[in-house]
């Protein structure tokens, strides 16, 4: 037997509340700054990659998971028009494109 979802539903007003909270803010912050730290991270593979001019331990395949999944997440990002979370998979979009392009050419 198939069990369907439940949903929380709350108003406009309430949901209009939890966005303006401290919570949410603070929350917001903490997800740029995951997001950049997050790239700063990728950065050493990048510079691996360029500075031996050489992709071969870096799979394709992953890093090519790690680009369509973080697309998918910012325009996700863009539909719900969360700018924290823009922020944060514009970068790492940007950054594991770079990785995986670099990678390739590098072969």
């Amino acid at each position: 037997m198939i069990k369907k979802a439940k949903y929380i539903k709350i108003s406009l007003q309430e949901y209009q509340k939890y966005l303006s909270s401290k919570w949410h803010g603070k929350f917001d912050q903490i997800i740029v700054i995951l997001g950049i730290v997050n790239v700063v991270a990728t950065i050493p593979q990048l510079l691996d990659i360029w500075t031996n001019k050489s992709g071969a331990g870096v799979s394709i395949i992953t890093w090519t998971y790690y680009v369509v999944f973080t697309a998918i997440l910012l325009i996700y990002s863009f539909k719900i028009k969360s700018k924290p979370m823009i922020i944060m998979y514009s970068g790492n979009t940007l950054i594991y494109t770079l990785v995986l392009f670099s990678a390739i050419i590098y072969r």
